[in-house]
């Protein structure tokens, strides 16, 4: 039994052994056929992957030959394959620049402008009257703001090349109404409430008048309009001046006294000495 018992020992391990070296070709096998399929991978890798060294091929995109179409259809976008000729390059810098034609305008603009205002003072009207008339001649109302930009050239381009020829038109009938005083000249500028307020001359006060009315302002700053009156016959003056000189008076007050501003209301100035 002893003998039995060892023989069938034996047969178990070698039927064990038989077992392991199965299982241990079995993982052989299959680790040979992984290996077998990771070779393939390997090799399409290195053939795919690029030495560090090297140098891919660029290819140069040509233009597309747009030569056949008119440049006036060529958009920014558009490549064209014909270089540029002078007549389309831009240049900003002669953009910036005036036409000779515009210069010319300009020139001739800025001298009526200088004579126009020299004109103007000489035949003693302001500028609210050259904007008054003109709204009651030619139907255009004008501020006096903006003949005085007009004079000093800073309207714009297109607005001066509208003004230029009223005021030139407004010009013309001043001078011919002045020249024509017999009547011979008809025309609207004949006619005050059409040639506008003419500019008042300054009117000088003597200096023992003006003493009068500086005790009759400390007095009372603010006469009433008979105290006026009877102020401008006492002095053999007309009762507008002396209206005009207690409104400038209370004006100066309040420019050197300035706390003192409460005295008198604003009115309207005109050309006074004192």
């Amino acid at each position: 039994q002893i003998a039995q018992a060892a023989q069938q020992y034996q047969q178990l391990q070698k039927a064990q052994q038989q077992q392991q070296q199965q299982q241990q070709q079995q993982q052989q096998h299959q680790q040979q056929q992984q290996q077998n399929q990771q070779q393939p991978q390997n090799t399409n890798q290195h053939n795919t992957s690029i030495p560090p060294n090297s140098q891919i091929p660029q290819t140069q995109s040509t233009p597309p030959n747009n030569s056949h179409i008119p440049p006036s259809l060529l958009t920014p976008n558009t490549p064209s394959s014909a270089p540029l000729t002078p007549q389309y390059v831009k240049n900003p810098t002669r953009l910036l620049e005036p036409s000779p034609e515009e210069t010319t305008d300009l020139e001739e603009l800025e001298q009526f402008a200088k004579t126009f205002k020299q004109r103007r003072i000489k035949l003693g009207f302001t500028q609210g009257d050259v904007g008054l008339a003109m709204g009651k001649l030619y139907g255009n109302d004008f501020s006096q703001t903006t003949i005085s930009r007009f004079e000093a050239l800073n309207l714009s381009f297109k607005n001066m090349c509208k003004l230029k020829p009223l005021l030139q038109k407004w010009l013309e009938d001043a001078d011919n109404t002045l020249q024509n005083p017999s009547g011979t000249f008809s025309s609207p500028m004949s006619t005050p409430e059409t040639i506008g307020r003419r500019r008042k001359k300054r009117t000088s006060i003597e200096t023992s008048v003006r003493v009068a009315l500086e005790k009759a302002f400390i007095s009372n700053p603010k006469p009433t309009s008979e105290e006026i009156s009877m102020l401008a016959d006492g002095l053999c003056m007309e009762k507008e001046v002396v209206r005009v000189w207690f409104c400038n008076r209370r004006q100066k007050e309040k420019r050197i006294n300035p706390p003192a501003a409460a005295l008198g209301s604003p009115c309207s100035v005109a050309n006074t000495n004192g």
